[in-house]
């Protein structure tokens, strides 16, 4: 925004109607106010008979299995291509959605905003799928040879749903840019183009480091607990026509891996 600069009136300067008035043509607006030509600190709130544009409607809810201290916790486990993703629940296995009740009404020009929090820990129990492909790095062996060490490709996806439909909770989708993890990316593997995971947040779903370094090699492998990390989410949305939403939940499927057909996925 550029800056009005009016000099003060000096000893000999007219003081009349035509100079008094010049002194504010810089402040005259020909068009509407918009972002071009007033900031919103030029704005006190006491101005406006009404602040409801700043929040019309806020919400917030508990998810998944409501204890800090994880002594309580719902167990999810790997999935494959075709499956539903899993929900976010408690420690009993109910679904944990935020309900809005009878609906939030959003118009043209209306921001939504979504952010998600999670404690989740991982645990990688079978074999090492990965082992002999292009998801491990090698280090030379003190012993001789190498250890193959998984790059930390490896992750679990969440992600956000919403139901348009009715106050029933029983239609629920993805929000818009955002894709279920099945579709086909090569052969079998099912997955999402990055491209359509404009509302997924991701946790890494094994660590493995190479261990007991001799010499500036290696001669053991391990595998490292991810132990209870955090999982974030946020998600902005500003509708082209106008529409109800009745609730909204964090869904989440894995164990998945980076690929790169003509474009880069996650399957």
């Amino acid at each position: 925004m550029s800056r009005i600069t009016n000099k003060p009136v000096l000893d000999g300067d007219a003081i009349n109607a035509s100079s008094l008035n010049s002194r504010f043509s810089a402040f005259s607006q020909p068009g509407a106010l918009d972002q071009f030509n007033v900031r919103d600190g030029a704005v006190d709130l006491p101005q406006f008979a009404s602040t409801r544009f700043m929040a019309p409607n806020m919400a917030v809810g508990s998810i998944g299995a409501n204890d800090w201290k994880h002594g309580t916790y719902n167990t999810a486990a790997g999935q494959t291509t075709g499956a539903a993703p899993h929900v976010v629940q408690d420690s009993v296995g109910a679904d944990t959605p935020l309900v809005l009740g009878a609906g939030w009404s959003l118009g043209v020009g209306d921001l939504l905003r979504v952010y998600w929090d999670l404690s989740v820990r991982p645990i990688w129990t079978s074999a090492r799928a990965w082992a002999g492909s292009q998801l491990e790095w090698t280090f030379p062996n003190a012993g001789g040879g190498t250890n193959a060490i998984s790059n930390g490709s490896g992750c679990w996806a969440f992600w956000l749903q919403w139901d348009q439909t009715s106050a029933a909770l029983t239609n629920w989708v993805n929000v818009p840019g955002q894709d279920g993890f099945n579709t086909i990316a090569t052969g079998s593997r099912g997955g999402n183009l990055l491209a359509n995971c404009q509302a997924t947040s991701i946790v890494p779903a094994v660590n493995e480091t190479a261990s007991s370094a001799d010499a500036g090699a290696f001669t053991a492998r391990s595998t490292v607990g991810t132990g209870w990390t955090s999982v974030d989410g946020a998600w902005h949305y500003a509708p082209g026509v106008p529409i109800t939403i009745y609730g909204l939940r964090v869904v989440f499927t894995g164990p998945l891996c980076a690929f790169h057909a003509a474009s880069n996925w996650l399957v």
